[in-house]
């Protein structure tokens, strides 16, 4: 007999994913997965799927992930479109950012504090 004996809900979760976008290949996706004991927080025994697409314009549904409905649907093209858009977008954020504005100080506004309240010739 166990001591104080719970239920609790076992899952599996995909905790991260990698892209594979090598030269003359067709783009590769993996997800890292784990089973997570609900009510713990923690996962555990991760594995790997890798996926590679036969057909890259085979649709597949999108999904609302706090209801699981489907609200749409995609292909797999559609994703290395989607994530290849999104680099070039940042990459040309960081690699081009805003212009800083510039302020134009008024000059009552730049003297020097430290020249005042100076007692010189009050010595």
């Amino acid at each position: 007999m166990q001591y104080r004996n719970k239920t609790a809900a076992v899952y599996m979760r995909a905790f991260g994913v990698g892209i594979a976008n090598e030269l003359n290949s067709v783009p590769a996706i993996r997800f890292n997965e784990e089973w997570v004991v609900d009510g713990i927080g923690q996962g555990f025994n991760g594995s790997s799927l890798h996926t590679t697409v036969e057909n890259p314009s085979e649709a597949f549904n999108l999904l609302n992930l706090e209801t699981g409905e489907v609200v749409g649907s995609a292909t797999y093209n559609d994703v290395v479109i989607m994530i290849s858009s999104l680099y070039y977008y940042l990459a040309d954020k960081r690699d081009n950012p805003p212009e800083t504005e510039v302020i134009e100080v008024p000059e009552e506004m730049t003297k020097d504090v430290t020249d005042e309240g100076t007692d010189e010739g009050n010595n």
